[in-house]
């Protein structure tokens, strides 16, 4: 099978953003200030939903702050002994899953499996083109009548 007449298989898309009442999502410390989080997502409530959310998920989706914050934070809580096992559950699962970074200033994703780094519009570019391909090929018995090129985006 090539990769145009490959079936696309549905995903299901999970999002979990942090942010405050007030919709701010740092602290008062500036950019990288995410103190007032902490005695939030340290309750049982907290760590109990995140497991929840994301182990069944293969790929995670970060921008580029919040990939360089978990890589300085996450990869070592897995060995971490004392650290509560669902902590270290999460640290697993992130180190092992498929991380996909978008950004146009990261110059490499080095987090240890399965980093890499796109722009939005790269990624946008490819699931509008799977799923343009998909619609064609249903569309018609034998598939889209037009040449494979004419509903693709440049």
């Amino acid at each position: 099978m090539t990769a145009q007449s490959r079936p696309i298989s549905a995903r299901t898309v999970i999002g979990n953003i942090t942010l405050s009442l007030d919709g701010r999502v740092t602290g008062p410390g500036g950019e990288y200030d995410m103190g007032w989080i902490v005695p939030h997502a340290l309750t049982d409530a907290a760590r109990d939903h995140m497991i929840g959310v994301t182990s069944p998920a293969t790929t995670v989706l970060l921008g580029r702050k919040n990939y360089q914050g978990f890589g300085g934070f996450w990869p070592k809580v897995v060995d971490d002994v004392s650290a509560d096992p669902r902590d270290r559950a999460f640290s697993k699962w992130l180190n092992s899953v498929e991380k996909i970074v978008l950004s146009s200033t990261l110059k490499e994703a080095a987090w240890a499996r399965r980093s890499r780094r796109r722009t939005a519009a790269a990624v946008w570019r490819r699931h509008h083109r799977a799923r343009q391909r998909q619609y064609h090929q249903e569309s018609a018995p034998g598939g889209c009548p037009g040449s494979a090129e004419h509903h693709l985006m440049p």
